[in-house]
């Protein structure tokens, strides 16, 4: 066997991640399964809890934001939503015996759709035409008509930071405005849509990104929300760092319930 002890241990980690993100459920057992089929590839599209507010994994391989967010999770009060296909970031698909793929976090815009595609030689009206399918059934599944707090939960490996949309960074462009914390490690932040959002995690002293107006359209969920209006916060954090994204989403949940009892909503 090749790789170092910490190698090997990480992918237990991750593995037992897994697991846990695919365990039936929330505290009451309530699930509901939507299948959507990409010609003959089918999606699963699992949901749980009752609440307006909604928490979405798009990301199958991401285990460690879903574990986090089901140790957090009220489902009187949140719905959790997830993504399962094959266990991977990106959606393969077959239709005849042509492949496509695709990020399900670049699907929400059809500008976006059309790059995610094109980025993986899969752009065609026939691919479009279903992956928008697949689009609907999602935005359904978050209340496409709501107006309640998207939280969208993310990992990376330590190559996306906050410091990516601070001055000089590769992704500066779509940032209004950064706060980076003394205290914080640059790959566990957040990004939100709307300055309230912004300003209250910037007084918990957290690594947060203000999405400006003029980002870039990358067809993902937070271009979809901020031109709606819905209030839409990312939580990053580091693959296995289970602590790290609890802690974030606690306090993202403690400012919403906040908000929710103080004025019915945080605008």
């Amino acid at each position: 066997m090749n790789g170092s002890p910490k190698s090997w241990l990480a992918l237990v980690r991750e593995v037992l991640l897994s697991f846990l993100s695919r365990s039936s459920g929330t505290r009451d057992g309530a699930a509901r399964l939507e299948v959507v089929t990409l010609c003959r590839t089918p999606v699963r599209i699992v949901s749980e809890g009752a609440g307006s507010l909604c928490l979405i994994n798009l990301h199958e391989n991401e285990a460690t934001s879903v574990a986090a967010a089901r140790g957090v999770l009220r489902p009187d009060l949140a719905s959790l939503v997830c993504l399962r296909a094959r266990g991977r970031r990106c959606i393969t698909f077959w239709c005849g015996t042509r492949p496509y793929a695709f990020d399900p976090n670049r699907i929400f815009t059809d500008v976006g759709l059309h790059s995610t595609l094109r980025g993986y030689a899969s752009d065609d009206e026939r691919a479009a035409t279903t992956v928008t399918s697949l689009r609907e059934s999602i935005v359904r599944a978050i209340g496409g008509d709501g107006s309640a707090l998207v939280v969208a939960l993310h990992n990376n490996r330590g190559g996306l930071s906050i410091h990516d949309y601070a001055a000089g960074g590769a992704r500066r462009t779509d940032a209004a405005e950064v706060h980076v914390s003394d205290s914080q490690d640059g790959s566990t932040f957040l990004l939100v849509t709307e300055r309230p959002w912004f300003e209250r995690l910037l007084q918990r002293g957290l690594n947060v990104v203000l999405q400006s107006e003029t980002a870039g359209d990358d067809g993902s969920l937070s271009v979809w929300c901020a031109r709606r209006g819905r209030p839409y916060v990312n939580v990053e954090a580091r693959h296995g760092d289970v602590d790290a994204q609890s802690r974030l989403l606690r306090t993202v949940l403690e400012i919403n319930e906040q908000a929710l009892a103080s004025s019915g909503g945080l605008r």
